[in-house]
Parts: structure tokens; C-alpha cells; sequence
């Protein structure tokens, strides 16, 4: 039970980082959303659902729970932590479709999908899929200020 308080308590973390990034980025409104609106929304619902958990708990026994049973989960909230963290760090440099590919990348990797050609291909399509469809939609995505400063030059 130690341990899935543990994790409770490390995505609560995860989600305010999320949510302090997406604050920086600018909510703006539900008519005009600005880049920081929806990961907004993703912080605030990992930090619930983890606030949820950590306070209800879970009802099995520590034999039956599947955080009782170290071999690779640690290991798994660890590197979706850190992608999440990661995520946040570089979306203002590279931009939301390539730090969405990374983090895809990294959670298919995680979550048990191998093969390289595999993995790039789906974090590829999701990704540029996912950039396009907020541009059709009109929500606004922050851009690369690493290209900008390459294209303004340094």
C-alpha cells in the first residue's frame, strides 16, 4: 500500500508540473484557447484522479495488488514521469508535434510496443495527426522557438 501511495503522490507532482507549464504557455478562454488551456485540463485530471487514489486506496490485499509485485512497475511510473517531465521542458523549444513524438516514443517504448520501425511510425502519425487536427480546429499550439531562433538567427 506504501507504493501506490508513493506513485499517488509522484503523479499529483507530475500533474502540477503540467499544470505550472501549461500556466507559463496561457490558458486564455473556452472561445479562445491559448496553447496552455488543454494540458491545463490533462494537469488538473491526473492531479484529481491521483488525489482520488491516494485517498480512497484500493481495496485488494498487498498480495493481490500489482504495486506489491516490484519487478518493472517502479521502473515503468518512473519513465512516464519522466517523458511527462521531459514533455513539459521541451514543447517551448521544439515545438508541440516533435516533443508529442518524443513522448510518444518513450510511452509505447514503456508500455510494451517494440520495434523500432513500429514505434516511429505510430509516434510519428499520432503526433503530426495530433498537431494537425488542433490547427483545423483552431486550437492554438505552441511553436518551435527553437526554429524561430534559427530562422531570426541567434
Amino acid at each position: 500500500m506504501q507504493i501506490a501511495r508513493t506513485v499517488s503522490i509522484a503523479f499529483f507532482l507530475a500533474g502540477a508540473a503540467l499544470s505550472w507549464g501549461a500556466w507559463q504557455l496561457g490558458l486564455g478562454s473556452a472561445r479562445v484557447p491559448e496553447p496552455g488551456l488543454y494540458p491545463m485540463i490533462l494537469g488538473l485530471s491526473i492531479m484529481a484522479i491521483s488525489a482520488i487514489l491516494l485517498f480512497v486506496g484500493d481495496e485488494t490485499s498487498s498480495e493481490e495488488s500489482p504495486a506489491s509485485k516490484p519487478q518493472g512497475h517502479r521502473l515503468e511510473t518512473v519513465v512516464t514521469l519522466l517523458a511527462l517531465v521531459l514533455f513539459i521542458l521541451i514543447v517551448r523549444f521544439v515545438g508541440f508535434a516533435v516533443s508529442s513524438v518524443i513522448l510518444l516514443a518513450i510511452l509505447f517504448w514503456n508500455g510494451g510496443i517494440r520495434g523500432a520501425y513500429r514505434i516511429v511510425f505510430l509516434s510519428i502519425t499520432i503526433g503530426v495527426a495530433a498537431e494537425i487536427g488542433c490547427r483545423l480546429i483552431g486550437i492554438p499550439v505552441p511553436e518551435p522557438s527553437l526554429l524561430s531562433l534559427l530562422r531570426d538567427g541567434l
